[in-house]
């Protein structure tokens, strides 16, 4: 239905008996505006009278607004790529409009009120949309906007963005009429990150950084600097703070106290407490001495850890000192030997912890052999050097 000069009331559902001037267009279904060269409405001021017929589609300083937005935004030429490109998926999109059922609000003629299930408003546009106004207002509950590529906000005067609160519109404390952009959250933190790279700060002029009641926190893992462009700086990291001055240093207070730098004793690793456990075989008694010289492979195998390791006896056929917090079961296995293929150690189980060594016993075969029985060294283990060959063992 469309109806030239016509004045209905949106809520009486009152219909004026005498004509008036403007276009009322209705319909019960979806509405579709297409045009080749493009669609515009607009409410430009009729300045004439009606025997003029000014033409109401002459709005020169509107086209002027809109043609210097399109200067402006390189957006609107990407949307080429963005929107719909073909009467067919216009077509497609006219049968859509049927799922975009939300809140909107129609007149109900029957009940003489307004009611809830209208569709959606849809604008499609195969190259741009553009909206001329001397005021625009937006509202709603949600409103989502999405870029494919580039998103533009160009203003001439100040730009604001607030959150929390719509009374927040009118402005913070006055601090949005004295600034050129301004950003506020009123009841919740404000958060500013670069999670990918750098955050970067700069101005032409003076920069100010301040709590109203607050305190002012400035941290880093690894350091803080403070530098200005003649060299001065300072500089907070791990190990200090380092004060660099090209010129002269001036130090203005009440009072000045230089005091002694502090003392912190820092924690250091707990180590074992349950005693030191330690054995040594010798086979000097048990292999020939052209053996010894020539080196022997031998085998040592911790079977309470799971461990092994295989070395070559020395000349004098002691094999290095083993060290333990436990008492471990530990075998000892001689490769290669002309009696056996292998020789077999049992070390005999003798706690060691308090590092007392003067009664202890080495190693002897599985079977007694009276002519192949480790002696025991004493003068030779009581000259060792228990702590030299702790730290010397592996190395």
């Amino acid at each position: 239905m469309l109806e030239l000069g016509v004045l209905r009331h949106r809520y009486s559902n009152h219909q004026s008996s005498i004509s008036g001037q403007g276009i009322n267009l209705a319909t019960d279904h979806g509405l579709q505006i297409s045009g080749d060269s493009g669609v515009l409405l607009s409410t430009f001021d009729i300045r004439h009278s009606q025997s003029e017929h000014e033409s109401a589609w002459v709005n020169d300083a509107g086209q002027r607004q809109l043609k210097m937005g399109t200067e402006l935004s390189e957006t609107f030429q990407e949307a080429k790529q963005a929107h719909l490109q073909s009467t067919a998926a216009m077509q497609t999109a006219n049968q859509s409009i049927e799922s975009f059922k939300t809140s909107a609000q129609i007149i109900d003629e029957t009940l003489n009120t307004e009611v809830l299930g209208a569709a959606d408003v849809l604008l499609v546009s195969k190259d741009s949309i553009l909206a001329s106004a001397s005021n625009t207002l937006w509202t709603a509950k949600t409103i989502v906007r999405q870029s494919g590529a580039t998103q533009s906000d160009v203003v001439a005067g100040n730009y604001t963005l607030t959150a929390n609160t719509i009374e927040s519109l009118s402005g913070v404390g006055g601090q949005v009429d004295l600034s050129g952009l301004h950003i506020s959250a009123n009841r919740e933190p404000l958060a500013i990150q670069a999670q990918g790279g750098e955050l970067q700060l700069h101005s032409q002029r003076g920069m100010t950084i301040g709590s109203e009641s607050g305190q002012v926190n400035v941290s880093s893992p690894k350091r803080i600097k403070l530098q200005t462009s003649a060299g001065a700086s300072i500089t907070i990291d791990d190990s200090g703070i380092k004060l660099v001055c090209p010129g002269t240093i001036t130090v203005k207070a009440v009072k000045k106290s230089l005091v002694a730098g502090g003392q912190v004793n820092a924690p250091v690793i707990a180590l074992p407490t349950s005693g030191l456990f330690s054995r040594r075989f010798d086979f000097s008694q048990l292999l020939e001495e052209g053996i010894l010289t020539v080196g022997r492979e031998y085998k040592i195998i911790n079977h309470t850890k799971g461990t092994e390791f295989n070395d070559i006896l020395p000349e004098d056929g002691r094999t290095p000192r083993i060290y333990g917090t436990e008492q471990d079961q530990i075998e000892v296995i001689i490769i290669g030997h002309e009696d056996a293929e292998e020789l077999l150690m049992i070390e005999n189980e003798i706690d060691n912890s308090d590092h007392d060594h003067k009664d202890e016993e080495c190693c002897a075969p599985e079977k007694t052999d009276d002519n192949n029985t480790a002696e025991f060294d004493s003068e030779t283990i009581i000259n060792d050097d228990l702590e030299e060959d702790y730290y010397a063992f592996g190395n």
